[in-house]
């Protein structure tokens, strides 16, 4: 194992685990599957079919956030509500073991469209929203390009 050190301190640097934000994968395995049992995706060669069934059928959740100081940062807002105690990060950690959690976060475009889910999510209740510091994965954000090139957000593409 490789252990990193400090260049000024010489001290072991850990790793700190953080909360980090999931697009479940399981519809999209199921229909891939369903694809090739129904003929409409062929995989050439035929031996590999099995391989691509296997990975199908044991499909984990994509991590799609990171650390980074650089990136597209993730369009997801909590919601802090006047005069409630609540604390972002043990709430995020609580969001990947029950989903229920998510009550407290909005996904939105912009600050102002993430007012309005807040609103009418909260009404009637004084909030502050708080942008999540993390941004997007490198595959998930080049997964972007094709609709920024395209006029997105102001046109959807066709």
């Amino acid at each position: 194992m490789t252990l990193r050190i400090c260049s000024r301190s010489k001290d072991v640097i850990e790793p700190l685990l953080k909360p980090q934000w999931y697009v479940s994968m399981k519809d999209m395995a199921a229909q891939a599957y369903n694809a090739v049992e129904t003929g409409d995706l062929i995989i050439n060669p035929k031996l590999s079919e099995t391989e691509f069934k296997k990975w199908m059928e044991n499909i984990r959740d994509w991590c799609i956030s990171r650390q980074l100081w650089w990136g597209h940062q993730a369009p997801v807002y909590f919601v802090k509500i006047d005069g409630e105690s609540q604390n972002v990060q043990s709430i995020k950690v609580c969001l990947m073991k029950q989903p229920s959690e998510g009550k407290w976060w909005v996904a939105a475009r912009s600050i102002e469209e993430a007012r309005e889910k807040a609103a009418a999510k909260f009404s009637g209740k004084s909030f502050t929203l708080e942008r999540d510091h993390d941004v997007l994965d490198t595959w998930f954000s080049s997964g972007l390009w094709p609709f920024s090139t395209m006029g997105w957000p102001n046109s959807v593409p066709p």
